[in-house]
């Protein structure tokens, strides 16, 4: 319960001040961002099995999911994929609240992808999946 906190009041940090302005701050900020999603899922995911005796839902489209895809490619790089050398980088220039591109390179097929990530939104989707299982937690309480 501390970690879910402890995350909680970070994520609360990034939805009233975003990620900065200076271009280190960024990065700290969205790394630290994208790490106290993955501690507050796993907070969570911990807590609704103690109560609830089983493991909370995930749909393989959720914003939960995808946070987690998106905290391991930004985060990850370089790293090897089951399909060849894959090469993740955050594009510096493109680091702001809203989101961030991940320039992508597979080595294997010489794929070379730019995504854009929609931090905001995939962060809000991510809050609103995890306040229902929150949610879950409490039913079970009373």
């Amino acid at each position: 319960m501390d970690t879910l906190g402890d995350a909680s009041i970070a994520l609360l940090r990034f939805e009233n001040h975003g990620l900065g302005s200076e271009e280190g701050e960024k990065y700290l900020r969205l790394y630290g961002t994208l790490q106290a999603i993955i501690l507050q899922q796993d907070a969570i995911k911990t807590i609704y099995e103690v109560y609830l005796e089983k493991l909370p839902r995930i749909d393989r489209d959720s914003a939960w999911k995808n946070c987690r895809r998106i905290r391991n490619l930004a985060t990850g790089h370089p790293l090897d994929a089951q399909y060849g050398k894959l090469r993740v980088f955050v594009s510096r220039r493109t680091i702001s609240t809203e989101g961030f591109d991940l320039l992508t390179y597979q080595a294997k097929d010489s794929v070379y992808v730019v995504e854009h990530v929609d931090l905001t939104a995939n962060y809000t989707r991510y809050k609103d999946e995890a306040l229902e299982r929150i949610e879950d937690i409490e039913a079970s309480q009373r």
